[in-house]
């Protein structure tokens, strides 16, 4: 076995733990915690763009829970055992997202330095917000990725076919042999990136102006993942912030009577995850640099005379 197969498999289970065995339990404690009965959901709420509809499906919201960690679950296992081009794509959601992760906090930092907030979303109940969260997670995938980077990479196909536009929809690396097409695919993820950050403050949410960077890089993060690796990969990474790091950060919060043995694994997960993701940006940068240095080299070497 390939130690990138290793790496992989250790990040799927520290993933799935993350978003299939840990919310659940604190799911189950916020409740307690808050004295609610369970609440009763009309229906699963989508995006078509920017445009939210909502699927007519009574149910209760711990229905609603099981359903969308069988979803996580489910597409942990995948991006674990199925490899694009070698990677495996649960190593780079995580890998990604950790990075993702200290540079929102760095940027943060550097933000209120100088006076720019960002804000706090403001909740009225922490077991709804879970849940919300949880389920935002899939809506805003379909929404933001699928309706509007899909559907370009789908008119952008040379020739129609069923497949061609399943593959242009879920995965649109693999649908594209022309990288100019690509190329164009990640200009719209720039684009709806920094609309999708400037949404944040002018929805009167609780967020300040300082949410319009952070918001932006974690729309690039989810765009990537979304062309490179396909749908699920963008599930998983969206995951990451709304239920991953969401599970952790409820799991070390006093008053929720969080088993210690569980509050002492995710507190240690989550210096883990800082560490990984500030090694991983710092080996990013490295290597965007090294291939700037080696580029200008190249542009400045004379051209050789064929033999």
């Amino acid at each position: 076995m390939r130690d990138r197969d290793i790496l992989a498999y250790i990040f799927g289970t520290i993933y799935f733990i993350g978003v299939a065995i840990l919310p659940p339990y604190i799911l189950s404690l916020l409740r307690i915690s808050e004295g609610m009965t369970d609440i009763f959901i009309r229906g699963f709420p989508v995006y078509i763009g920017i445009l939210p509809i909502v699927i007519p499906i009574p149910m209760s919201g711990t229905s609603l829970a099981l359903i969308l960690i069988g979803i996580f679950a489910a597409m942990t296992i995948y991006d674990t055992v199925r490899e694009v081009d070698g990677d495996r794509p649960i190593t780079k959601v995580f890998l990604l997202g950790s990075a993702t992760l200290v540079a929102v906090l760095l940027i943060e930092w550097l933000q209120s330095s100088v006076g720019i907030e960002t804000g706090m979303l403001e909740i009225e109940s922490n077991y709804t917000f879970m849940l919300s969260a949880m389920q935002a997670t899939i809506a805003e995938e379909i929404g933001f990725r699928v309706m509007v980077i899909g559907v370009i990479s789908a008119l952008l196909l040379e020739q129609g076919g069923g497949h061609n536009l399943v593959k242009a929809l879920l995965h649109p690396y693999n649908a594209h042999g022309d990288p100019s097409k690509i190329r164009i695919l990640y200009i719209v993820v720039a684009i709806q990136a920094f609309l999708f950050g400037l949404a944040h403050p002018l929805a009167g949410s609780g967020w300040d102006v300082g949410k319009i960077s952070t918001a932006t890089l974690a729309g690039i993060y989810l765009g990537h993942l979304y062309i490179r690796y396909g749908f699920s990969s963008a599930v998983l990474g969206h995951a990451f912030f709304n239920v991953y790091l969401l599970s952790i950060g409820f799991a070390t919060e006093p008053g929720i009577n969080v088993n210690p043995a569980i509050t002492l694994y995710t507190l240690l997960i989550f210096i883990a995850t800082l560490a990984i993701g500030g090694i991983y940006l710092i080996y990013l940068a490295y290597k965007t640099v090294v291939n700037r240095v080696g580029e200008a080299q190249a542009e400045q070497l004379p051209d050789m005379p064929r033999l």
